[in-house]
Order: structure tokens, then sequence, then C-alpha cells
């Protein structure tokens, strides 16, 4: 890893913009990939963090599925009383 990141950023502490898109263009695209995968491993939160954005995930898919749900039923109960005249 060391040796990558001496390659990448040849001695330097701080890249722009620019300098980083050449660096994945130019020397090694499996830069970006290998930090991030380094940093979802190493970072003391990320373990909570993917646990609660899984968590929140399927809270809103069941929220959604509620939703859809209670829009079937309240259709059907506005159809009834149309029907039956309590309009």
């Amino acid at each position: 890893m060391n040796q990558i990141l001496e390659v990448c950023f040849e001695g330097k502490l701080r890249i722009d913009p620019t300098q980083f898109k050449k660096m994945n263009e130019e020397i090694s695209s499996d830069t970006v990939l290998a930090l991030m995968g380094l940093f979802r491993e190493r970072l003391p939160c990320s373990e909570n963090f993917w646990r609660y954005k899984r968590n929140y995930d399927l809270y809103l898919k069941m929220m959604q599925q509620n939703k859809d749900e209670t829009n079937q039923t309240d259709g059907k109960d506005v159809q009834a009383s149309v029907r039956s005249g309590d309009n």
C-alpha cells in the first residue's frame, strides 16, 4: 500500500482535484477503490454506519409498502361511500 501511495502522490502531502483525477486515470485506477475499501474496513464508525444505513433502507421500504397499502384501502373506502351515497 505504501508503494502505491508513493507512486501516486510522488511525495506530496496534498493534491488538488485535477491531480487526483490524473492519478486515477493515468497512474493507478485502483487507488480510489483500495482507499475506499481501507476506509470501510478500518474506520471505527464504519461498522455501525453500514448497519444503520441498511436498517434505514429497510425502514423506508416498509414505510413505502404501508403507504401503498393504505392508499389502496382508502381508494376502496371512497368508492364504497360514493356508491352508497354517503357523500
